[in-house]
């Protein structure tokens, strides 16, 4: 179960008054995608941690400049590690692609 936007957290308040209050699924996973106040990634972040969270878009559909999630995720001055984790880590685990790489990263023929 993916919540998307945020878990719809347009307002950051509601994110940090009703993330607590969700349960600690195995499969609950957050995607990034059209979030105006990136406090909405704070709640979270501290509710949830970093592991279940993928970057999300809703390119083309913006109005706003199509890269301004990433740099907002930049923004948060997340070590690497987890900024790597959220911008495709996450997704490859999320959808069991976690062997790509090393399954691409071979020879061609």
């Amino acid at each position: 179960l993916v919540l998307a936007h945020s878990a719809r957290g347009h307002n950051p308040t509601h994110n940090f008054e009703g993330l607590p209050q969700l349960p600690r699924l195995d499969n609950l996973w957050f995607d990034t995608s059209a979030i105006c106040d990136p406090m909405s990634h704070v709640a979270m972040f501290r509710t949830f941690g970093h592991e279940r969270v993928m970057y999300g878009t809703d390119f083309p559909n913006l109005p706003y400049a199509w890269d301004r999630e990433i740099r907002r995720l930049v923004q948060r001055r997340l070590p690497d590690w987890k900024l790597a984790a959220i911008l495709g880590q996450n997704a490859r685990r999320f959808y069991g692609l976690s062997d790509v790489a090393s399954a691409t990263s071979g020879k061609r023929r």
